[in-house]
């Protein structure tokens, strides 16, 4: 549901949960162990994330959190308003529906105004979360980075990385606090407890050059250059793909999700002209590839490229190469053959990565 919210343009996506479904939320929160964030519960206004945190979020509302079920079925059935009952919420196997049908009534024959006072606790654990937020903020010292051309090339957005040495100059549970606080900024979903520590003793611990790679469900922490990077686990792909450009605006890249985008300009990019002597392809990195990006400057190979611009290891092997025929012409995002490049008033085409938003990504 959430992937399909974030999807809709709209300034605002309203649902219906009422006081009885954040007591619900809770009490299943309470039960798996949350932290103060999870015991939150549901906030009046939040944000979807979308499948990919450059594309933008869909604000959520929740106007009848303060409202009890009781009061809006009274309202409904006053106004003689239809509805429908899905035949699932009777079904107690739901955790949320045991709760609902036989622990919460009974709570309610001891303590009435359990929905005002729990509700009330709710606000005290956002608040919480908001210092803990803060404290983060402070403890990060702006210095979340970039890998100089990460961004350009990953096809992920910019890569956001946090300075291990930020973690290791900490307490461990400020250590802890930044690290959720660092994945949540990324979108990731949370991992349990016992994946959190054991994440940042090998983060905080690893030696210098060290490949650490850590999974949990659909995402992975890595280091490199002395910083922690989160992004989701990347799937298998055809290092034998070659797609044929024909002028499209743009072209789907399946080895890192993105788009490659062909904007034509004048100046700067690549000779249009000269791209038109022979077939137009994206093909993947096979090894010994290298270009000369200047015309006074020698041939470079591409692994000294990729090092030089930072591009983390784990991409590297992803990146679409455009080729002339048989004649590597650009790294997107990171140089151009000085032969295929466009000189002043000349039509040209600048290649670039784009996020792709993929659902369920």
């Amino acid at each position: 549901r959430h992937a399909a919210f974030a999807k809709r343009s709209c300034d605002f996506v309203a649902l219906a949960h009422h006081a009885d479904d954040q007591v619900e939320t809770l009490f299943l929160q309470l039960l798996r162990g949350a932290g103060v964030r999870g015991a939150s519960a549901m906030p009046v206004l939040s944000r979807v994330e979308g499948p990919v945190l450059s594309s933008g979020t869909t604000p959520l509302i929740r106007p009848l959190l303060h409202c009890t079920r009781g009061e809006i079925l009274a309202y409904a059935d006053e106004h003689k308003l239809q509805w429908i009952e899905d035949e699932s919420n009777a079904d107690e196997a739901y955790p949320r529906n045991f709760l609902r049908h036989r622990l919460l009534p009974q709570l309610a024959e001891k303590f009435p105004a359990y929905r005002d006072t729990l509700t009330r606790s709710t606000r005290h654990f956002a608040e919480a979360g908001e210092l803990l937020n803060d404290l983060a903020r402070i403890d990060a010292q702006n210095l979340f980075s970039s890998p100089a051309g990460g961004g350009g090339a990953s096809g992920e957005g910019r890569d956001c990385g946090l300075p291990v040495s930020c973690l290791q100059s900490l307490s461990l549970a400020r250590a802890k606090n930044l690290l959720r606080y660092f994945l949540h900024q990324q979108g990731a979903t949370m991992p349990q407890e016992l994946k959190l520590a054991d994440m940042l003793h090998q983060l905080c611990t690893a030696r210098e050059g060290a490949m650490v790679c850590i999974g949990f469900g659909d995402w992975q922490v890595r280091r490199y250059r002395g910083c922690v990077y989160v992004l989701r686990t990347l799937p298998e792909f055809d290092r034998d793909q070659v797609l044929s450009w024909q002028g499209e605006p743009d072209l789907q890249w399946p080895a890192l999700h993105c788009r490659v985008e062909f904007r034509q300009g004048a100046d700067e990019g690549i000779s249009l002209a000269k791209l038109q002597s022979a077939p137009v392809t994206l093909r993947c990195r096979l090894g010994g590839e290298g270009l000369r990006p200047q015309s006074n400057a020698s041939r470079r190979t591409l692994k000294n490229l990729l090092q030089e611009h930072a591009i983390p290891p784990w991409r590297r092997d992803r990146l679409p190469l455009l080729y002339c025929g048989d004649e590597l012409v650009s790294i997107p995002g990171i140089a151009i053959a000085a032969e295929y490049q466009a000189q002043n008033g000349e039509a040209s085409i600048a290649v670039s990565l784009s996020n792709t938003a993929q659902a369920g990504e």
